[in-house]
């Protein structure tokens, strides 16, 4: 009798359990399209701050003009493409001190045909990070994030200093207590303008 008693509770278990994945299977499907609109929103926000476009606040508008962007997958970074307002954004994503940082640039004039011409930099945005509140996530700060507009990237790529005045218009004010934070966002900074130079070596600026 207990262990038919037994084998009916363990059949129910995994009956709960079968269920319970199907329904959060369901859920998830039918979340997809929202949680999709919900990140290219997000994205598009963040390319409208970079590119200093005007504020578009209604989602319906976000997304409208995300739509208009012309994406290219890559290994190292996505481009997407808006020939409408004469620049490119690109996303690309390298190490933290505790997870992954994802940032978008948009650079100007950007992807014309199968050329990359990446003259200016106007502006950076972090898209998502985990760093330590209060000193490595102080990435996403206006004051940070605004320094890296109006780049010339014909003369470098924009250096981070802490512990010193900005010397050149090429540096940009670091922010105190978070130095590997600031060092991880200038690498992958670095490394996707080198990558786009290697795929693009006839556009980039040299």
């Amino acid at each position: 009798m207990k262990k038919s008693s037994g084998i009916k509770s363990l059949f129910f278990l995994v009956l709960v359990m079968t269920f319970s994945s199907m329904l959060l299977t369901m859920v998830a499907e039918t979340t997809k399209d929202i949680r999709n609109n919900h990140d290219k929103i997000e994205l598009a926000r963040k390319i409208c701050i970079s590119a200093d476009l005007k504020d578009m606040s209604s989602e319906k508008e976000l997304l409208n003009f995300f739509s208009k962007g012309k994406i290219i997958e890559s290994k190292d970074f996505k481009i997407i493409d808006f020939r409408d307002e004469s620049f490119s954004a690109v996303v690309f994503s390298g190490s933290g001190l505790w997870d992954q940082i994802y940032t978008v640039i948009c650079v100007r004039p950007g992807l014309i045909k199968n050329v990359f011409l990446c003259d200016k930099l106007l502006g950076l945005q972090i898209i998502q990070q985990k760093e330590t509140p209060g000193l490595g996530g102080r990435i996403e700060e206006k004051w940070f994030t605004d320094q890296f507009s109006g780049f010339s990237l014909k003369k470098g790529n924009p250096q981070i200093v802490i512990g010193r005045s900005k010397k050149t218009e090429m540096e940009i004010d670091g922010i105190t207590g978070a130095s590997m934070t600031c060092k991880f966002l200038q690498e992958s900074l670095s490394n996707c303008i080198a990558s786009l130079k290697k795929k693009y070596p006839s556009g980039m600026a040299q």
